[in-house]
């Protein structure tokens, strides 16, 4: 689940992770700041690779080069970055976190959960910490504790788009660990809170009819299909699913 989030939420992540560093740096890294804000990847990588031929030991500028290559899939060089200037800089919170999401990229999913959570033993209320690791659980199927952390994350910063994202489809993945496990009551619980907090959601709505289908409710998910089609949001699949349960429906009359 978690490389789902990896490329929405990057620009947020910047600016949580260097609001303060980029408002202290060097004006004279402002272009390759700028670059980076825009998702102008390569352009940052060549900015702050060259200004690092003068100031090779810059933390600030070591960062931002090594998140321009991991973010264009050079992972491997920007895990080299990142795990030079946390041995470096061990007590850095910043680096850390880098670190923590550079093992995401590379689906190194076991390190980054003991970097997220040794960052989290030093501060438990950090937002992205909470957010990453709520993601990288989710990753390995731990869905009761990617929840958890998700929630705090989402306490913690009510407001944040990536943190919503994250909740709905680590929510998803709950609820579908629950209707795997038969325990379909609970899960469908969990499908209508989602429904509540992400209305008119195409993936939310076709789950509450599957899990319908499943406990042979045909009347209920030809609600929700109806739904697609007069809410707008799938005529198409709407259409399919009023079909499909027109028919179930007639053989259970026979």
């Amino acid at each position: 689940m978690g490389e789902q989030f990896l490329g929405i939420r990057w620009v947020l992540l910047m600016c949580v992770l260097f609001g303060c560093s980029l408002m202290q740096a060097q004006s004279a890294m402002q272009k390759g700041f700028d670059h980076l804000e825009q998702g102008e990847l390569a352009q940052a990588e060549a900015f702050f690779k060259e200004y690092l031929l003068s100031a090779p030991e810059d933390r600030t500028a070591n960062i931002c080069y090594a998140r321009a290559l991991g973010l264009q899939g050079k992972t491997e060089a920007a895990e080299d970055i990142f795990i030079r200037l946390d041995r470096k800089y061990p007590k850095d919170y910043e680096i850390g976190l880098n670190l923590a999401e550079c093992y995401m990229w590379k689906k190194e999913t076991d390190n980054a959960l003991t970097k997220y959570n040794e960052l989290l033993q030093t501060d438990p209320n950090n937002y992205v910490a909470n957010l990453g690791y709520a993601n990288a659980l989710s990753t390995k199927k731990s869905s009761a504790l990617s929840k958890r952390y998700i929630d705090k994350a989402t306490a913690l910063d009510p407001t944040n788009q990536g943190a919503r994202i994250s909740k709905k489809y680590i929510y998803m993945g709950y609820a579908d660990s629950l209707r795997f496990d038969e325990e379909y009551e609970k899960s469908g619980e969990m499908f209508r809170y989602l429904d509540r907090e992400y209305p008119n959601d195409r993936d939310i709505r076709i789950n509450l009819a599957v899990l319908s289908l499943m406990e042979n409710k045909p009347t209920h998910a030809r609600k929700y299909y109806k739904s697609l089609i007069t809410d707008g949001i799938d005529s198409i699949e709407g259409s399919l699913g009023l079909s499909y349960t027109s028919i179930l429906l007639h053989r259970n009359k026979d």
